[in-house]
């Protein structure tokens, strides 16, 4: 078992970030640059080992919160942003994952 550095970095520096894993993909939001805190999120695809940040941010600058999926949503909660700690809820609606294929036999299924 070892750490492998990824070949790419992300959108932003961000330390106490919140992730989370869904539908093949690794959404990041929030964290601390180490100068401001962030309200932007990102998304990491394992599948083609990129970071995008995403076009919405956060409703609240977040570091340290905690965050689950859940029925395609993502619901990120608490933190800390920068002044106070927070005990208000955000929820992320997710767009589906559209998954092609050029495979005869799936292109064939009804």
């Amino acid at each position: 078992n070892t750490f492998t550095l990824l070949p790419t970095a992300m959108c932003s520096k961000r330390r106490g970030a919140c992730g989370v894993a869904h539908e093949g993909r690794i959404f990041i939001f929030g964290g601390n640059n180490g100068i401001i805190h962030h309200s932007s999120c990102e998304v990491f695809d394992p599948s083609t080992n990129t970071f995008t940040l995403l076009p919405t941010a956060m409703c609240s600058k977040r570091r340290g919160a905690c965050g689950v999926a859940h029925e395609g949503r993502i619901f990120i909660f608490g933190g800390n942003n920068g002044i106070t700690s927070l005990s208000s809820c955000e929820v992320f609606a997710l767009p589906p994952v559209t998954v092609t294929s050029t495979s005869p036999e799936v292109a064939s299924k009804p």
